[in-house]
């Protein structure tokens, strides 16, 4: 580690070393096959509700999960729920978002 940092300092690449240690944690969760999620809900959810999800992930993926949990009053109601790239948005704001979206498609036809 030592060499790594002086190799990086010596050839001037110190602003890429957030990347470089972000790529590096990547690969080592890919090759660990470590899942890394989140949750997103209006109010705090209960420990025993992310390790039900937490097993269904471990169940599908065959791997260890690791979980953050996080509040959004701006959601209104349901949940976000993320792992790797998929996302699943159940709130309501989202669905209000589309509903609204498809009015103003349907009216514009009209007019």
């Amino acid at each position: 580690m030592k060499r790594f940092v002086e190799l990086v300092l010596e050839e001037r690449r110190e602003k890429f070393l957030q990347f470089m240690i972000m790529s590096y944690i990547d690969l080592y969760r890919k090759q660990k096959n470590i899942s890394a999620g989140k949750i997103t809900t209006v109010c705090p959810v209960a420990e025993e509700v992310v390790n039900r999800i937490r097993a269904l992930v471990v169940e599908k993926t065959h791997g260890t999960v690791e979980f953050k949990t996080k509040t959004d009053p701006k959601l209104e109601g349901g949940f976000i729920f993320e792992i790797g790239t998929y996302r699943l948005d159940a709130s309501v704001a989202d669905q209000i978002k589309r509903v609204k979206q498809q009015f103003i498609a349907k009216n514009r036809r009209i007019v």
